[in-house]
């Protein structure tokens, strides 16, 4: 299951890379999702693969994974109040 897992955040990233390289602006919600996406996989990947044994570091990818991936939540928040405050003052991107 951890390697459909890893599969599927290689693929979501590989996606979200490819449209937010398309776009033309950095405000754009493929770019905030492609941030996103990035963080998150910083944050899963290393941990996945210590599940595996493909990669050694005792307890210390679950510690600095699990704060990476506050701070991709964080991030995501930040991005959906963000579009909420820009929507609720009429200034749909």
């Amino acid at each position: 299951m951890e390697i459909f897992s890893l599969s599927l955040i290689i693929a979501s990233l590989a996606i979200i890379s490819y449209l937010a390289l398309r776009t033309k602006t950095i405000r754009s919600f493929q770019s905030e999702m492609f941030l996103f996406m990035l963080v998150l996989a910083v944050a899963e990947v290393p941990r996945i693969l210590e599940t595996l044994g493909v990669i050694t570091g005792g307890p210390y990818y679950d510690l600095v994974g699990l704060e990476i991936h506050s701070v991709s939540m964080v991030i995501l928040a930040a991005f959906v109040g963000l579009r909420i405050y820009r929507f609720s003052r009429g200034k749909v991107p």
